[in-house]
C-alpha cells in the first residue's frame, strides 16, 4: 500500500491484483467555525459538507454538495443556523443546514482565490485570480444583494469602524500597489474605474505597502529601515511599533477579529511556518511548521 496523489495504491501480492482508492481530504480552507464557537464545518474535496457541534452534544449533519473535483469548498458561518459554501468553481450558496435547505444562491464567474466573511456586518468578498473582488451583503432574511466588483486588488480585507467613521474594506491596487477605502455607499453606487482609482493613496517616501490592514484600520507589513528589515504597525503616517527581522520570508499577515494579535505565514529553513505575534510588542506567542504549502 503506498500514497499516489490524492489516492492509495493497493496490491494484492498474491491474485496479482491492484486498486486505487480514492478518499476525501479536508484543506486548510475547508473549515469554518460558527460566531460563536459552538459549531464547526468540514469541506470535503469530493463532498459531503459536515457539520458537526465542538463539544460533540448533538450528531453531525452532511449536506449534500458534492463535486467532482479538487476545485476547493470554502465554508464559513452567517450565523449558528447558517453556513456559506463557496466552490472555486464559483458557485455560492447559502444553507439552512440543521433543515439541510438552500435559502439563497450567488456567484462569481469562477476562479475564486480568496473568501472573506464579516457576519456581524452581513458582509462576504470573494477575491478571484483575475485580481477583481465580489462584494456582497448577505442575511438569513434576503439572502444576497449584489455583488459590488472591485476592479484591480491585489489584496484586501474588511474593516470594522467605529462611527463616525464608515469606510467598510480596504483594498490595494495590484498595478501600483496604492491602498485605497471603500464605504458601503460608494460600493452600492456602481463606481467607474476611473472613482475607484481616484480613491488610491499615495504612499509616502520610505513607506512600504501593507501585506494586511487590520479592522481597526491599522496597517501591517515589513520595510527596510536603511539598515536591516523590519515588521511594522502603522495607522495613518504614525508607526505605532516596529522591530528587526532576520529575513524577509513573511509572505502573509492574518489579523484577528479583535486587532490584538496576529498570524504570520513564512517560509523559513525550508518549510512553512506559522507565528501568532502580539500587536502591542511584537513579540511571539506561539509557532509550529505546518509542513505544507499554506
Amino acid at each position: 500500500v503506498l500514497g499516489f496523489g490524492t489516492f492509495l495504491f493497493v496490491h494484492d501480492v498474491d491474485d496479482r491484483q491492484h486498486r486505487f482508492l480514492g478518499y476525501g481530504a479536508t484543506q486548510g480552507s475547508g473549515v469554518g467555525l460558527s460566531p460563536t464557537g459552538t459549531y464547526v464545518a468540514w469541506a470535503y474535496n469530493q463532498g459531503p459538507v459536515v457539520v458537526e457541534s465542538i463539544d460533540g452534544s448533538s450528531e453531525p449533519v452532511e449536506l449534500d454538495y458534492g463535486v467532482n473535483n479538487f476545485s476547493g469548498t470554502r465554508v464559513r458561518f452567517l450565523d449558528d443556523d447558517h453556513l456559506l459554501i463557496v466552490d472555486a468553481g464559483g458557485e455560492v450558496t447559502l444553507w439552512d443546514w440543521r433543515s439541510r435547505e438552500i435559502v439563497a444562491r450567488a456567484g462569481t464567474m469562477s476562479n475564486v482565490r480568496g473568501v472573506h466573511m464579516d457576519a456581524a456586518q452581513g458582509v462576504l468578498v470573494l477575491e478571484r485570480y483575475t485580481n477583481e473582488a465580489w462584494v456582497y451583503e448577505v442575511s438569513a432574511q434576503d439572502g444576497f444583494k449584489g455583488p459590488y466588483i472591485i476592479g484591480d486588488t491585489a489584496r484586501l480585507g474588511i474593516l470594522r469602524p467605529a462611527p463616525p467613521n464608515d469606510v467598510l474594506l480596504w483594498s490595494m491596487q495590484a498595478s501600483n500597489s496604492k491602498p485605497r477605502e471603500f464605504t458601503l455607499d460608494q460600493l452600492r453606487s456602481d463606481m467607474t474605474v476611473a472613482e475607484m482609482d481616484g480613491l488610491a493613496v499615495e504612499l509616502t517616501a520610505g513607506q512600504a505597502a501593507p501585506l494586511a490592514v487590520d479592522p481597526l484600520g491599522r496597517q501591517y507589513g515589513v520595510r527596510w529601515d536603511g539598515k536591516s528589515l523590519e515588521l511594522f504597525i502603522v495607522q495613518g503616517k504614525e508607526t505605532l511599533v516596529s522591530k528587526a527581522m532576520p529575513t524577509n520570508d513573511i509572505n502573509q499577515i492574518l489579523p484577528s477579529p479583535q486587532g490584538d494579535r496576529f498570524l504570520t505565514v513564512f517560509n523559513r529553513a525550508g518549510t512553512v511556518s506559522v507565528a501568532m505575534l502580539d500587536v502591542d510588542t511584537l513579540e511571539t506567542q506561539w509557532s509550529y511548521a505546518t509542513g505544507v504549502f499554506n
